[in-house]
């Protein structure tokens, strides 16, 4: 007992002395079962000698046991910047493997709580330390980017004018011009650039012009002259469609926000049509050309100047008739070939003014 008693001993004064907030709770626990019992036997009188010495063999034990602080800091912060590293970009292969099965070996001793000495935290460290050390990446392929710079420095100029654009479609366009610019810096991957550039590119032809000064005088002038037209858009039973398109010109030319392409439409429409009532205009001024049948001589459709001009039958009557009425209807009157002429005349002052714009 006497060997017992100076372990007893030892242990008690390392209870007293000891910071146990830093020794690992299963030696704690050992120290403190291993102390009990040993007091127990030593007031035993009947404690046989197997007893003592495994009280005494435990007790020593557990003493030399208190130096094992269980400090697994360094794996702990290893593991973690371990776990950091995308596999994704890992190549793949026995390197790859090894580094898997280090991380889970490490993982296990620092959830382990009887591997507390270094003879199972340093290899454990170490291990991992090498697996991380031979890893290597996969080859990388630059991103291309060269669609997307084409549109960014195409479309700048179109992201500071605003002005230019209707508001819908350029604060559209602003907006994913910008995204665009800051995914161009940030993108990890190819489809994250194409993707920019297909949504950058289809908003870039969403933009809408608005009409530029040129446009609209042009606009105006044509009215004007189509205008001048509708006695003849009537008579020529194109009233409605005649409306229709000046009404459609009025409404443009009064709204806020003036399409180019939509006005650039309507110029066109308005100059067909203006076209069109010309040609009828000038095809129903031609003078009539007599007809002569081919057995008939020149002098022959003339009568005689004593001799009273023959009768014309009734339908060649009725034709002549039918022919002056309709004659009658487009340019009977003086004033209504005056607007014809004026027309005209106006129609090739706004060629002249044209093509003068154009030159400037």
């Amino acid at each position: 007992k006497a060997l017992l008693q100076m372990a007893v001993d030892e242990a008690g004064r390392l209870q007293a002395e000891t910071d146990w907030s830093h020794v690992h709770p299963s030696v704690v626990s050992f120290f403190n079962e291993s102390l009990q019992k040993a007091e127990a036997l030593l007031e035993n009188a009947g404690a046989t000698k197997e007893e003592l010495q495994k009280a005494w063999s435990d007790l020593t034990k557990a003493i030399q046991m208190i130096g094992f602080t269980a400090d697994k800091t360094d794996l702990e912060a290893l593991i973690k910047e371990a776990e950091t590293i995308d596999l994704e970009i890992i190549k793949d292969g026995a390197e790859k493997d090894a580094f898997i099965a280090a991380l889970a070996n490490a993982k296990a001793v620092l959830d382990n709580p009887d591997a507390l000495d270094e003879t199972s935290i340093i290899p454990a460290l170490n291990a991992l330390i090498d697996a991380m050390s031979k890893l290597e990446t996969k080859p990388v392929t630059p991103l291309d980017k060269t669609m997307l710079d084409l549109l960014l420095e195409t479309g700048k100029e179109a992201r500071e004018h605003a002005e230019r654009y209707t508001a819908a479609s350029h604060a559209s366009f602003a907006e994913y011009y910008d995204q665009a610019v800051q995914t161009r810096e940030s993108a990890q991957t190819q489809e994250e650039i194409d993707a920019a550039v297909t949504g950058l590119h289809q908003l870039w032809l969403n933009l809408r012009l608005l009409a530029d000064e040129d446009l609209i005088a042009d606009l105006v002038d044509t009215l004007s002259v189509l205008q001048s037209y509708e006695p003849c858009a009537f008579s020529l039973g194109l009233g409605d469609e005649f409306s229709l398109l000046v009404t459609e010109a009025d409404d443009y030319l009064a709204a806020e926000e003036k399409e180019q392409a939509a006005g650039l439409n309507l110029l066109g429409k308005m100059e067909s049509m203006i076209n069109d009532l010309k040609d009828s205009e000038e095809e129903n001024q031609k003078p009539e050309t007599p007809q002569i049948k081919p057995d008939q001589k020149p002098s022959d459709s003339a009568p005689e100047k004593n001799e009273p001009a023959a009768k014309k039958p009734e339908a060649e009557k009725s034709s002549s008739v039918n022919k002056s009425v309709k004659t009658a209807a487009f340019v009977g009157a003086e004033g209504f070939i005056a607007v014809g002429m004026s027309a005209l005349a106006a129609l090739g002052l706004l060629k002249a003014r044209r093509k003068s714009r154009k030159d400037r």
